[in-house]
């Protein structure tokens, strides 16, 4: 189960970094068909398609993989809980579906995101148990703040994807708030939707550095500890350089592929602490 459990994981990242290439790149309708692309088994060589023929291939590995560790682990636990990721893997399938056939609509498209984080938490939170020996377990207060920092990466993630889609990364260049013009401008609408996204990051981050610390103090929980204070400043680098950079693909997509990995240790920490 443990072998199982890590290529389960990596399928799974894998298919999220590919999902978000393909929206950073705009390869959404790289293939404008599905589930072929341009009608065929392999797509033509053209960038765009590849990249989304790419995108739909670790797809199906990670289907493979995720359903049999499900499966696996439902009947060695028999926990409804496994069978949780396969439903998120029939969601996801759809909504993949329903991007190219509503030629990426932005809600559609959001929903497509959120569900990714949801699907990569829960097979980062079923798989630790099979990876990592239990740790001590959290406090009622560091309990509580991991609970608040999973729902703020979530929240970042979902606020983050609505700024691509929304056309509002360009809305404000102001570190490291966001300066609002007079209510009745054109702007107003895309820069108080920034906002809300950097404010709810920057709380996230205070969350996961005072977190981090708890965490080291812990013997047995410190690498937990020192990882999470790495990547979330690593994070909030990566959000002002966007801005600096002027919003580059290689920037954009390193900075959804860390928030994954935040999301995915904070869901392993999650089960390893559980009493």
């Amino acid at each position: 189960m443990k072998s199982l459990s890590i290529f389960s994981f990596i399928f799974a990242l894998l298919s999220v970094i590919m999902g978000a290439t393909v929206r950073i790149t705009g390869s959404g309708l790289g293939c404008p068909d599905w589930p072929l692309c341009h009608g065929r088994l392999i797509p033509p060589a053209d960038f765009y398609a590849w990249i989304e023929w790419l995108h739909r291939f670790t797809v199906l590995f990670s289907t493979v993989f995720v359903s049999i560790l499900c499966i696996k682990g439902f009947l060695f636990n028999r926990k409804l809980v496994f069978l949780l990721p396969v439903t998120l893997i029939v969601v996801q399938i759809f909504l993949g579906a329903l991007t190219v056939i509503t030629e990426i609509h932005p809600i559609i498209a959001v929903l497509h995101t959120v569900v990714a984080v949801l699907y990569l938490g829960i097979i980062a939170h079923l798989g630790s148990g099979f990876v990592f020996a239990k740790k001590s377990p959290l406090d009622s207060e560091e309990n509580l703040m991991l609970r608040l920092s999973l729902a703020g990466i979530l929240f970042s993630v979902i606020t983050g994807s609505v700024v691509a889609r929304s056309g509002s990364s360009y809305a404000s260049d102001e570190i490291p708030l966001v300066t609002l013009f007079a209510f009745g401008s054109d702007l107003v609408y895309f820069q108080l939707i920034q906002a809300i996204h950097r404010i709810i990051a920057y709380l996230t981050f205070i969350l996961l550095l005072v977190l981090s610390y708890k965490l080291i103090r812990k013997s047995d929980l410190k690498l937990f500890g020192i990882l999470i204070s790495f990547v979330a400043t690593f994070q909030i680098c990566l959000g002002l350089l966007n801005i600096y950079t002027g919003f580059t693909d290689l920037v954009r997509v390193g900075h959804i592929i860390v928030a994954f990995i935040i999301a995915s240790t904070l869901s392993s920490l999650f089960t390893i602490t559980e009493q």
